[in-house]
């Protein structure tokens, strides 16, 4: 089975925030999380930990919104996680370096926030197809 849009909403009559479904990779049977899109949705807020036990997520779109603090460790657990992107956001903090421990990671967008301090030099060992790291404080 493949990807399925389960759910939109349209807010303001011009933003749609997506959440979309596929078959699990463990059970075909299972239908699981696989993308959330809340791209310019002006949102503000704190990512939770609970986001990390969305195990079969292989998208996670979030630019343009107004979300604050940390990228949350539990990220770590998003094995299949493909393409992250946080771009124009009020994230803080250093680089989020539970980036390095997703193994399926090939797009990650962190521009426009305030992160600071070192970039790891790990990151630039991983298989990306794009990095975008510009308009922070690195």
């Amino acid at each position: 089975m493949g990807l399925s849009l389960v759910g939109t909403l349209l807010l303001t009559g011009v933003t749609i925030f997506s959440v979309f479904c596929a078959s699990s990779t463990g059970n075909s049977s299972v239908r699981v999380v696989a993308g959330i899109d809340l791209n310019h949705g002006d949102i503000a807020g704190y990512l939770s930990d609970e986001l990390g036990l969305l195990t079969d997520l292989a998208l996670f779109h979030i630019n343009s919104n107004r979300f604050c603090g940390v990228v949350p460790s539990s990220f770590k657990k998003l094995k299949l996680l493909f393409e992250l992107d946080l771009s124009n956001n009020r994230f803080v903090g250093g680089f989020p370096k539970v980036v390095l421990a997703l193994p399926s990671l090939k797009f990650l967008d962190l521009r426009f926030n305030d992160f600071e301090g070192g970039v790891p030099s790990q990151i630039f060992d991983k298989d990306l197809d794009a990095l975008f790291l510009n308009d922070n404080k690195f």
